[in-house]
């Protein structure tokens, strides 16, 4: 997903935690408008994602029980909110 949309910056973690930067410039590394961090994360929300947002990173800590099928349908709400935004973004 971070060579599709250039909102996001850093991506990192450890096992099954996972942190997302969210930025305006990957190069200047400035931060995306608490607006567009506040649209990802009701997005998610609306189509049954819960994320952890802390303005402007997103931090995704799912449980360690969750199967192989939930962690693919999670991705692909996050890719569809990521996709929303990045048209809303470019429209702008």
């Amino acid at each position: 997903m971070q060579e599709r949309y250039a909102f996001l910056g850093d991506v990192r973690g450890a096992g099954l935690l996972i942190g997302l930067d969210l930025v305006r410039d990957r190069a200047t590394k400035e931060p995306l408008e608490r607006e567009v961090t506040e649209r990802i994360f009701t997005e998610a929300l609306r189509r049954g994602l819960l994320i952890m947002g802390y303005f402007p990173r997103v931090r995704i800590n799912p449980p360690l029980t969750i199967t192989a099928e939930q962690a693919d349908t999670g991705l692909a709400i996050l890719d569809e909110v990521f996709a929303t935004v990045a048209r809303e973004v470019h429209a702008t």
